[in-house]
């Protein structure tokens, strides 16, 4: 999978994902989410305030800087990378 296709599914993934306030997990498991992805969930993490599961196991293009926001952005949600 090329990098920008990447980049291009996280950000279409958070918007629809930003649209559903109700959403309480979410499992994106082994999927080529990358830092980029991982800030696109990010700015819309204050759009889902019934989110207690973020399921990110399997995505190793994920580094410690985009989950440290990624877990600051949602502070009542289990995050796990």
């Amino acid at each position: 999978m090329r990098a920008d296709a990447g980049k291009a599914g996280a950000a279409a993934l958070a918007e629809v994902v930003g649209k559903l306030p109700q959403l309480e997990e979410l499992w994106l498991d082994g999927n080529q989410i990358g830092d980029a992805g991982a800030a696109a969930l990010a700015e819309v993490a204050g759009k889902l305030p019934q989110l207690k599961g973020l399921y990110l196991d399997g995505n190793p293009n994920i580094f410690q800087q985009a989950k440290d926001a990624l877990t600051a952005a949602l502070p009542n949600c289990s995050v796990e990378f």
